[in-house]
């Protein structure tokens, strides 16, 4: 990747940085052509309790105005497909509880229930984009959709990430809150306004801190990756976070010291303004820092970086610290000189330490993990923590097949495991053993017959009603005999399942009789008995040639065709009488 200086003009046009944040693949493309009005202002509409607009016959809401305490989103409104909820749409709703949201919608805005001070909890739909579980909301990518996405600011471009499951909203109001493991990325207002939350845990492979994520969490002070002392101050952004979006930590001002990964690429416009934070290393790895992403009262560290000849250039933090405070440390940090000449440290003070993390072990729902890291002033850091347990909180089903049987039970929310035993098992939410559901068996259906162009063969094939990859097939050689200026042949099949088939064939055409559903090439009583038996489902009766009974030409066989046949039959006797 092409690394970018933080020039001057750069900085002075941060504010107008964009974070491209639902990249191409990452949702559905869905249209953008809006419903307008002669200015070009889109149209807002209104149904019922909602505000909506017309995005080329589907809707986006933008506002509910009702009362209801439980709220339903329709899936439909004036006949067209809700796929969208725009920001703001039940903002500062105090009365709303519980919202169902239908499978339809795919794009949910981050501030869509911003300030909802009721709001407990949210119905999904099982085959649906969001998933809700222990008090989170969950956007899960398809696994159609490539997950794979990057963030550009201006002409830089992170590195490629991937993650399949996003943490849209929390309803909890807790002081401490883990973010359980397989959660990617931290969507923008997550934990907006939380004022209760003191302690947050975050996973190892979080690799994007959305815009305003924690904006306002007043009370937030503590950060870990896996597990942590509910009462600490250290605040460690997870290792594998690349992005760290605008505001995302604005406004947390009991956030003393942040110790971030030399995993970072991007920290947004005002991502730490308005916290306590005195002083901060920046990794090596960062290549964008946004307008006064810190507060203006800070020390900033950094390793320096090289142009691409070999030469010394400044430093991003001392790019950054030139071009966006007034003032500075004369004893430490950036003071125009070699960047880190005389700076002071009290390696007993737990708030001057900030650690580069240099090696992370994941924690897994089975395995253990481990974290170790560096502060600038040469402290280490080491940490090993104790696999988590599963979470077995969705509920899957897998349905049977011909041969194999299927079951259902509770699925890992992280994982993907299907619990199984009812064993004790860590931290695990221990459920019932998963119900076996039998293998269905084959069922095959009506058998069909085809004949060889020659008449010297009729196979016979028969498939299974559960997977009609599944057939029962016979070939058999035909016999044939004279029967004036006709050939009869005649083809008989060793399995049960299959009837004797006979075709009559004249001057080169097949010759067929109505009636004779039994294929022995006669219309006789034996055709009104297996017709008759056919429609009253007696088990094992097939029809040889269904088509030649339809005597009520409707495409169908019934009663009324089997009365028609006898009428028919009785004529044809009296003919030949």
């Amino acid at each position: 990747m092409k690394k970018k200086r933080m020039l001057t003009m750069l900085l002075a046009a941060a504010m107008a940085f964009t974070v491209a944040a639902a990249p191409a693949g990452y949702r559905t493309v869905l249209p953008e052509t809006w419903t307008v009005h002669a200015d070009g202002e889109r149209v807002e509409k209104t149904y019922g309790d909602w505000s909506y607009y017309d995005d080329t016959g589907m809707v986006a809401l933008s506002g509910y105005h009702g009362s209801a305490v439980n709220v339903t989103i329709p899936s439909k409104i004036d006949g067209m497909t809700v796929y969208r909820i725009f920001p703001q749409t039940f903002q500062n709703n105090d009365k709303v509880e519980t919202i169902t949201i239908p499978k339809t919608v795919q794009i949910i805005a981050g501030d869509a229930f911003l300030g909802c001070t009721a709001l407990r909890s949210f119905t999904t739909a099982a085959d649906g984009f969001y998933r809700y579980s222990a008090g989170m909301l969950y956007y899960i990518t398809p696994d159609y959709v490539d997950a794979k996405y990057t963030v550009s600011v201006g002409d830089w471009t992170s590195s490629e990430m991937d993650y399949r499951k996003e943490l849209v909203y929390c309803t909890r109001d807790n002081a401490y809150i883990t973010v359980p493991e397989g959660v990617g990325s931290i969507g923008p207002y997550a934990f907006a306004g939380r004022t209760k939350l003191t302690h947050i845990l975050l996973p190892a492979g979080i690799q994007r801190i959305g815009e305003h994520a924690f904006d306002g969490c007043t009370e937030l002070r503590g950060m870990s990756m896996t597990t942590g002392d509910s009462g600490g101050s250290a605040f460690n952004i997870p290792y594998g976070t690349v992005v760290i979006g605008s505001y995302a930590f604005s406004g947390c001002g009991s956030i003393r010291t942040v110790n971030l990964p030399n995993t970072v690429e991007y920290i947004g416009t005002s991502a730490f303004q308005g916290t306590s934070i005195k002083s901060v290393y920046i990794p090596p790895s960062v290549e964008i820092i946004g307008f006064q992403a810190f507060n203006f009262d800070i020390t900033v560290f950094g390793d320096p970086k090289t142009t691409e000849d070999g030469e010394d250039t400044e430093t991003v933090a001392q790019q950054y610290a030139a071009n966006n405070y007034s003032k500075y440390s004369s004893t430490s940090g950036y003071h125009g000189g070699d960047f880190l000449e005389n700076v002071t440290h009290d390696p007993s003070n737990d708030f001057d330490h900030n650690y580069v993390y240099t090696a992370v072990v994941p924690v897994t729902c089975t395995t253990p993990g481990s974290i170790a890291g560096i502060c600038y002033c040469g402290h280490t850091y080491y940490q090993e923590f104790p696999a988590h347990g599963h979470s077995f909180t969705e509920p899957v089903t897998v349905p049977p097949t011909c041969t194999e049987d299927g079951y259902s039970g509770m699925k890992c929310l992280f994982c993907d495991t299907v619990y199984e035993s009812s064993g004790s098992s860590g931290s695990a939410i221990l459920i019932g053993d998963k119900q076996i559901i039998p293998a269905l068996g084959h069922s095959y259906g009506t058998p069909v017959y085809e004949w060889s162009e020659d008449h010297a063969f009729c196979t016979a094939r028969s498939y299974c009603v559960h997977d009609d990859t599944h057939i029962m097939t016979e070939m058999s050689v035909a016999t044939s005999k004279k029967d004036g200026d006709t050939t009869v042949y005649t083809a008989t099949f060793s399995n049960k399942r299959f009837t004797t088939q006979t075709c009559r064939v004249k001057d080169g055409t097949v010759v067929k009789e109505t009636g004779d559903v039994s294929g022995d090439g006669i219309f006789d009583v034996l055709d009104v008995i297996v017709l008759q038996k056919w429609l009253l489902a007696v088990p094992g009766t097939q029809l040889a040639d269904g088509s030649a009974a339809d005597f009520y030409a409707d495409g169908r066989l019934d009663g009324f065709d089997l009365c028609l046949m006898k009428r028919a039959l009785v004529k044809r006797r009296q003919l030949l009488a």
